[in-house]
């Protein structure tokens, strides 16, 4: 991993092992230079919300994760609005800005370039178009069905 990318994972408590380091590299390989600089400022100003100012790599792992599912541009913005705005909130504050960006915009979410390792998703996304599958699959009324009363 260069140093650009690693620079994201510079305020967290351990470091990677391999497959964490081919997952990070799979998840940042979406972002530019300057998208990756962003990303470890915001990442610095996170781990300023934590009494050590350490986080850990789970908590950055799955940030990026969870930015899968919105286009780069998207997520930078969030990041940025994030910085600017409210440096004093956790993580989980961005996912909210993200998704009344998104909800701005009109965008749907979608898995926006899922990421493959190892020939396995690092993401599973949920059912398709929101039909359940299952032991409870004929409990669900379809648009179609006629009403049971």
């Amino acid at each position: 991993m260069d140093a650009l990318k690693a620079s994201v994972f510079r305020y967290c408590r351990h470091a990677l092992n391999e497959d964490q380091q081919r997952l990070a590299q799979a998840l940042l390989d979406r972002y530019s230079e300057s998208d990756l600089q962003k990303l470890a400022d915001y990442f610095a100003c996170i781990a300023k919300t934590r009494k050590g100012e350490k986080l850990a790599l789970n908590v950055v792992l799955t940030q990026l994760k969870y930015f899968i599912n919105y286009p780069p541009e998207l997520a930078i913005r969030a990041v940025t609005i994030h910085r600017a705005k409210y440096p004093d909130k956790k993580e989980n504050y961005t996912q909210g800005i993200l998704r009344n960006l998104a909800q701005q915009e009109g965008f749907k979410r979608k898995n926006h370039g899922q990421v493959i390792v190892d020939g396995s998703p690092a993401r599973v996304s949920g059912s398709a178009q929101g039909q359940h599958r299952g032991k409870y699959a004929d409990h669900y009324i379809t648009p179609g069905d006629e009403l049971p009363i």
